[in-house]
């Protein structure tokens, strides 16, 4: 007899997701069920259209609790854990099967790919899949976690833990996804609870310190970091059945803000208390480097590049890669830190440092060829527009930047590519075209105004002009149009002319134009 398989899930409002998702599960479950925390669109008829029994349960915050409550009401030989914004692979419906037929089998690891920004993704294996046992049960309201009582259950009755490969791709860490679902309030909120609960929960204010990385909320980060770092300091060391110890260690050391040397003197004293980790490998490397210690960060770079396990491609090679290259490059070796670019760029051929970094190394007609080979073999993608903007911005090829920031930033122009548009038009001699641009941005980007007085100064003009910006964030915009015009000592030559009105406003301006 075969056994029988329970897809179990909890839904709130899914009514987008949940075609695909039931179009990507077919073949993997004999039954469905789900636990609505309280859907108000199509959500519930989506799912007894398909055949789910669905079950209404208010919806409290805590994600264990709603997981129990699936598990309690499933009654096949197997669970299977997903949740709607998740998409099995064609493969991943046989390869469960097979495995759900194996005696010597009670658990296994689903191979879960994030997808992250600019084509990157994260392979995390998770444990999703276990036969049904009374005792099984959740714990932890966020980030919920079964593993200790599937663990005690392989002991008992002496199964194996086997991983699944076929991956399953989770849509949920795309930055426009989560924010559409207010994860930073209900997340933050969640995890604060959690830890205020319980000081010793060191994975919850992992996950707390994470959540702050993501949202890149810095008073979250603040806020989280010292009680995470006493847990840490009165619970290590950690050994591998805490792989995130390395990541936690670089988010502590990451939130006090210090200079590199002070940085690793921080990591020296946290670093035993983990197992080694490609993040705590590659952030020792990037702070070395800043410290020119470059030997040393020669050393962690392949130290990161040599835990090829880390399902994390963008740690255990891009990023390593392009650090290699760094270091090469201010060492002199030219050609190694063209072949370590090129080796970077093909583990992540849309990430943007990879991108510009390729581009940025070749000149003329070497850098349009390799444009040329990337648009045909993985699109014009919003990723190589900027780098090539970006790269004949840096080359001095003003006119050539012209072409790809334009189709990037559209008509009419939107987004922060639109300055650069900007920068390129008028040092090609079209500042009519640049004024047009930085004008229709203006409401969307404060900084566009720093680039029209610019152009004023240039063509000895003036405008009162009022805007809301941050002292560092305005003196860091004119100081980036001032590094351009360098490029073309006749702009500067005139900018400096006329830029009398300008002292008052940044009186740092006169001393660098002496």
């Amino acid at each position: 007899m075969v056994d029988r398989v329970s897809l179990c899930l909890i839904v709130q409002d899914e009514e987008a997701m949940l075609p695909g998702f039931l179009a990507a599960c077919d073949g993997a479950w004999d039954e469905l069920v789900a636990v609505d925390g309280g859907s108000t669109d199509r959500t519930v008829e989506i799912l007894q259209a398909a055949g789910a029994r669905v079950l209404r349960r208010p919806w409290t915050g805590d994600f264990a609790a709603a997981r129990n409550a699936s598990l309690a009401a499933a009654t096949g030989d197997w669970l299977l854990i997903l949740d709607p914004d998740e998409r099995p692979g064609p493969g991943f419906a046989p390869e469960l099967r097979a495995l759900c037929a194996e005696p010597a089998v009670g658990a296994a690891t689903l191979l879960l790919r994030n997808l992250l920004a600019h084509g990157h993704v994260r392979d995390v294996p998770l444990l999703r899949l276990f036969r049904r046992r009374p005792g099984i049960a959740y714990t932890h309201p966020l980030h919920e976690d079964a593993f200790a009582s599937v663990q005690a259950m392989l002991r008992a009755e002496g199964l194996e833990l086997a991983a699944l490969h076929s991956p399953v791709e989770h849509l949920g860490y795309l930055p426009e996804r989560a924010r559409e679902r207010g994860k930073l309030q209900r997340d933050g909120e969640a995890l604060a609870a959690m830890v205020a609960a319980d000081p010793d929960d060191l994975y919850s204010h992992f996950k707390r310190l994470e959540l702050a990385r993501f949202w890149d909320d810095a008073a979250l980060m603040q806020e989280a970091a010292p009680p995470a770092e006493a847990a840490l300091r009165r619970l290590g060391p950690l050994d591998e059945r805490s792989p995130w110890g390395g990541d936690l260690v670089v988010l502590l050391v990451q939130a006090t803000r210090a200079e590199p040397p002070q940085a690793l003197e921080h990591v020296e004293v946290l670093a035993p208390l983990v197992a080694p980790s490609a993040a705590l490998h590659l952030a020792r490397g990037q702070w070395l480097e800043e410290c020119d210690r470059l030997d040393e960060a020669i050393d962690e770079f392949e130290a990161c590049l040599e835990l090829g396990e880390d399902p994390t491609a963008q740690l255990v090679l891009t990023r390593p890669l392009l650090g290699l290259a760094r270091v090469a490059l201010a060492q002199g070796r030219f050609e190694e830190a063209l072949e370590d670019v090129d080796a970077a760029l093909e583990t992540a051929p849309r990430d943007p440092e990879a991108l510009l970094a390729a581009l940025s190394l070749r000149t003329g007609s070497d850098r349009r060829a390799l444009a040329v080979d990337l648009r045909a073999r993985y699109g014009e993608t919003e990723e190589l527009l900027r780098a090539q903007g970006e790269a004949a911005l840096l080359a001095g090829e003003h006119a050539e930047a012209v072409a790809p920031l334009r189709a990037l930033v559209g008509h009419p122009p939107r987004g922060r590519s639109a300055v650069r548009l900007a920068q390129a038009l008028l040092l090609s001699d079209a500042p009519d075209d640049a004024q047009a641009v930085l004008e229709a941005v203006l409401q969307e980007l404060p900084e566009a105004g720093i680039g029209l007085v610019v152009c004023d100064a240039i063509a000895g003009r003036s405008r009162d002009l009022a805007l809301e910006m941050e002292r560092e964030r305005a003196d860091g915009a004119l100081l980036a149009w001032l590094q351009l015009l360098e490029g073309r000592p006749d702009l500067l030559h005139r900018f400096v002319r006329n830029s009398g009105p300008l002292m008052p406003v940044f009186p740092w301006l006169e001393q660098l134009l002496a």
